[in-house]
């Protein structure tokens, strides 16, 4: 589908992996008092080098079918990278319900058989964990692409319930906002149908629209209505006065874009911002796949947190909580959120 101006489109940018700025705001709330108020819930002090056990919750995806198996590769990566002992990983299969996710964490917790949470889940969705989690004194460091604006509940600014995600809605509102500086001020707006759902489209062209940008033309890819995947993005394209192309794509469905967007014949052309998102494996040794570098990342977060356990839980968790390592996630506009059109994590359908 193309039409002229409205709906929103998406960004996926892979350069954004790392600690995000959504966990600036989990650890500003990671105070000593915070964390005091609980330290009567850990029962005890493990000895010195105990190993602990972190439930990790991986999903299933059609869209990114190694995202499970990258993501616990990436724990054991960043853990041995830390030069500490790992922790035991417990792997907890949720399926693609987020619900579902929630209700496994819960038994985990009150059975007592994990001491801490990890793996691919917004924090808002885990945002009903957060008084189990304080009475049990169990952290839970929630992975996910970053992909909705975060919703502001109080209950996700405890700080035994830590957001790790990829920043992609504040990578999104970055890119909109530096975009008519760098490459004008018309842009043509590719996206596929699942990006469409989700907050970060939004927050491009919110970004954009307000750094002085016009979206002269928008596609969405592959809509449930029996058309062809990619019908009238030539249209789009070609017959459309822009000065560049963004396209917001993930999976395979990213690399028929870019055989499509051969096929027209605009290579060279026009600049195509926010190359696709090939989520289905790394692209080179040195720039892994999105779920294997956050997995790195918990991975080596974890170690540090278990290697400090033996001062007690609300001691340790202070090593979840990172400083940021892209201070200009930072500079995305305040607003209000658009509510996803999605209930299921980016990526985990």
């Amino acid at each position: 589908m193309t039409s002229s101006t409205s709906s929103p489109a998406r960004l996926g940018r892979r350069s954004f992996l790392g600690a995000s700025a959504s966990t600036a705001a989990a650890a500003a709330c990671a105070t000593g008092p915070a964390l005091a108020a609980v330290a009567t819930a850990s029962g005890g002090v493990p000895a010195p080098g105990e190993r602990r056990t972190v439930g990790v919750l991986l999903p299933e995806s059609s869209r990114y079918p190694t995202l499970s198996a990258e993501f616990l590769a990436g724990l054991a990566e960043g853990a041995a990278a830390s030069g500490l002992p790992a922790p035991r990983w417990l792997p907890l299969p949720y399926g693609r319900s987020a619900r579902a996710a929630v209700r496994l964490a819960q038994a985990a917790v009150q059975s007592g058989s994990v001491d801490a949470l990890a793996g691919w889940l917004p924090a808002d969705a885990a945002a009903d964990l957060v008084p189990l989690l304080q009475r049990h004194a169990v952290p839970f460091l929630a992975s996910d692409t970053g992909a909705d604006r975060p919703s502001g509940h109080p209950a996700s600014r405890s700080p035994w319930l830590i957001p790790h995600t990829l920043a992609l809605w504040q990578s999104c509102a970055v890119l909109g906002r530096e975009a008519p500086r760098r490459w004008g001020s018309r842009a043509v707006l590719c996206m596929g149908f699942l990006e469409s759902g989700y907050d970060f489209p939004h927050e491009f062209r919110a970004a954009f629209e307000a750094a002085g940008g016009t979206v002269a033309a928008l596609h969405v890819s592959g809509l449930p209505d029996g058309r062809a995947e990619f019908e009238g993005l030539g249209a789009a394209l070609k017959g459309t006065s822009a000065d560049f192309v963004v396209a917001l794509y993930s999976g395979r469905q990213a690399g028929r874009f870019r055989a499509a967007w051969q096929r027209h014949g605009v290579e060279g052309r026009r600049p195509l911002v926010g190359n696709p998102v090939g989520f289905d494996h790394p692209l080179s040794a040195s720039s892994p796949a999105a779920a294997l570098q956050l997995g790195k990342d918990a991975g080596e977060r974890l170690a540090r947190w278990q290697a400090a356990f033996h001062g007690g839980p609300p001691a340790a968790v202070a090593h979840l909580h990172a400083a940021i390592q892209e201070t200009t996630l930072l500079a995305a506009a305040p607003r209000q959120r658009v509510g996803s059109g999605w209930t299921n994590p980016y990526l985990v359908t």
